[in-house]
């Protein structure tokens, strides 16, 4: 165990997923109050029993979530080795990982981020636009945020990123499988 309560540990899985940050202490029992970076986030969490925390550039730490609930757009969680606020207050900060074979299969039509980011996205012509650099939540919708690809047309007002509103009007076909999205956009909209 580490000063903070947390056990340590030598090796984590490759596939961990930062989901939420610690946002501080939740009452007098140690418990914490995470705030997830998206809302299928709080689906992941309330759906593990185990995560890890890391806080800069340290290697992460397991630790196991003994009971979890949702408390408005945050989750609570209790944490093993955590008995006081004092001691749960010193995680904040902290990002929160969970492994990505942890996460629970997403409902039909619905997809993790993760698995979105680096898909190649190609419109309805077949014309490689770029890859997921990453999605914004806009509160309305998700954005897929492109990577133009080498070669491809000139951007209108010379911008960085292609901005796709993730949404069915736009949307043809996700294939994780193959790691493409088609869309029905155009490099001037």
């Amino acid at each position: 165990m580490s000063e903070r309560g947390v056990p340590r540990s030598l090796s984590a899985p490759g596939d961990l997923v930062p989901v939420a940050k610690v946002a501080g202490a939740y009452g007098i029992k140690g418990w914490v109050k995470l705030s997830p970076e998206n809302s299928p986030a709080n689906s992941v969490l309330l759906n593990t029993r185990r995560c890890w925390l890391q806080r800069g550039d340290d290697a992460p730490r397991p630790v196991q979530i003994t009971a979890s609930r949702a408390q408005g757009h945050s989750v609570v969680a209790g944490l093993s080795g955590l008995a006081d606020r004092e001691t749960a207050d010193r995680l904040r900060g902290q990002v929160v990982l969970i492994s990505r074979a942890d996460f629970p299969p997403p409902a039909a039509g619905e997809f993790y981020w993760v698995d979105l980011i680096g898909c190649e996205v190609r419109n309805r012509s077949a014309v490689l636009l770029g890859r997921v650099e990453t999605l914004v939540d806009h509160g309305a919708h998700a954005i897929l945020v492109v990577s133009p690809a080498i070669g491809a047309p000139a951007l209108p007002d010379a911008a960085p990123q292609i901005l796709i509103p993730f949404v069915e009007k736009y949307l043809l076909e996700v294939d994780l499988a193959s790691r493409r999205i088609q869309v029905d956009w155009e490099f001037d909209f």
